[in-house]
């Protein structure tokens, strides 16, 4: 609720005319309201619902006034999230932008999972999960989208057809107008306009100086992990720790990574299903939606890491065989190379799990007490949990201590003594790592020293899933 206010506030203190006006925020029963300026005329949904077509002379005099004000909503940081016809008015003073219900803040430097609000031919792909990069692309689609509705008087495809290849664009014509629709609506991030401001110059066929602005490039829903070392193991020398928790040995990081503030969830992987036409797991009858995803194997979950790079045009992590790729796609074994998403090493889960530079030592991750941070055998009611319900650890992380255990990159081996520096674990082996302890798991399970492993191709159980990590170049 807090930020829904901070984000009220933020959007009263645009005058544009082409936007509409944010006058107060109010809360009540627990939910807050936006109160906007009253404005009389019709959308342009109720324009168009005839059949009606327009050409380019027409969508430009409604649209560009529009991109105007859109530009200074972006300078904000703020994401409109849902641009379609129904939420343009046209009244006396010209096409307005409304309903900024949906809206997001989307600060530099911070990570947040967005909240899944999207209308089906205007969202593109990144807004159908919630860990992906959110940025003025985004909104971009949505007005790509708009103008394919305005220009071919009927809704757009979706984007995950399109993705897909089930059905093409479509677009009639080769001309200026059709050129700019198919950028806007490209289904990887980069290929689109980066700004409104590039947009608006294609739009007007003037060659406009890109200005010097604010990157969006930080991935939604990660936290940053600065590089540093630690002390890996059983450091407290814990009764209940196991053999293969030992040695303690220093484990050294020369990069800073990224990686998820929350476990992927099935809201995350039935978008990549839906897209790509892989099975959808079963949840257990426990509910999908901000659950953990559960029953992947690691090969299910290095497959969703390759899809999300591609979708963001990043360099794929992962080979056929597993083995990790550098940014020209041959195998390497230097981390600090790798581009894409992947699942963490389990040096970096563990540092993560203890808090990295900010640990304060604690026996689970973010406390000495894991009913403050984590669903077990004695909380759970027996089944997982959406994830971010209990209190995140010293970065901000949530879950790493119980709910599901989270498949990490490395095969299993037990430690060494020597110092490690950006370890990755051994070229071959039998199980692949996890971590972190289940809601099935006693206390003793949860540790952040523990460790656990599996085979990589079959054990999709309802207590395995993932988070997703990101070296930072």
């Amino acid at each position: 609720m807090r930020r829904f206010k901070e984000e009220a506030v933020l959007l009263g203190k645009i005058n544009h005319p082409n936007i509409v006006q944010v006058y107060d925020f109010h809360e009540e029963n627990g939910t807050g309201y936006i109160v906007m300026e009253y404005l009389e005329g019709k959308s342009l949904e109720e324009e168009l619902e005839s059949g009606k077509r327009m050409g380019e002379g027409e969508i430009q005099s409604l649209l560009l006034p529009i991109l105007e004000g859109l530009e200074q909503v972006h300078e904000m940081q703020i994401l409109h999230r849902d641009i379609k016809p129904q939420n343009i008015m046209l009244t006396k003073r010209g096409a307005i932008l409304i309903d900024f219900g949906a809206s997001r803040q989307y600060a530099l430097g911070q990570s947040k999972s967005m909240t899944q609000v999207l209308t089906p031919g205007y969202a593109p792909l990144e807004q159908y999960g919630s860990r992906a990069v959110f940025g003025p692309p985004l909104d971009i689609y949505a007005v790509g989208a708009t103008m394919y509705r305005m220009l071919e008087g009927k809704r757009p495809p979706d984007a995950v057809d399109l993705a897909m290849q089930n059905v093409e664009l479509g677009l009639g014509g080769n001309g200026r107008i059709e050129t700019i629709i198919r950028r806007c609506m490209e289904p990887k991030v980069p290929d689109r306009y980066p700004n409104v401001e590039e947009l608006r110059a294609a739009l007007t066929g003037k060659s406009q100086p890109v200005k010097a602005g604010k990157t969006w490039a930080t991935p939604a829903g990660m936290v940053l992990v600065e590089k540093g070392s630690f002390q890996m193991g059983n450091t407290r020398d814990d009764p209940e720790g196991r053999d293969d928790e030992k040695p303690v040995h220093t484990v050294n990081f020369t990069y800073d990574f990224w990686i998820g503030q929350y476990e992927v969830t099935f809201d995350d992987y039935d978008a990549y299903c839906a897209m790509t036409g892989e099975t959808k797991p079963d949840d257990e009858g426990w509910g999908r939606g901000a659950r953990p995803v559960i029953n992947v194997t690691w090969r299910d979950a290095i497959r969703y890491c390759n899809w999300l790079s591609e979708i963001e045009g990043l360099a794929k992590a992962y080979d056929s065989a597993g083995n990790l790729l550098d940014r020209s796609g041959k195998v390497t074994t230097d981390i600090t190379q790798v581009e894409g998403y992947r699942l963490p090493t389990e040096a970096e889960w563990e540092y993560a799990a203890r808090g990295g530079q900010n640990s304060r030592g604690y026996k689970y991750a973010g406390s000495d007490d894991l009913n403050k941070v984590g669903w077990y055998w004695e909380n759970s009611g027996r089944k997982t949990h959406p994830v971010g319900e209990k209190i995140p650890n010293e970065l901000g992380l949530y879950d790493m201590s119980g709910n599901v255990w989270e498949w990490c990159h490395d095969w299993f081996v037990y430690y060494s003594k020597e110092p490690q520096t950006n370890p990755i674990g051994p070229s071959c082996g039998a199980s692949r790592v996890d971590r972190g302890g289940s809601w099935y798991n006693y206390e003793q399970s949860c540790r952040a020293a523990v460790r656990h492993y599996d085979a990589p191709t079959g054990s999709n159980y309802y207590g395995l899933g993932f988070r997703l990590s990101r070296t930072v170049f």
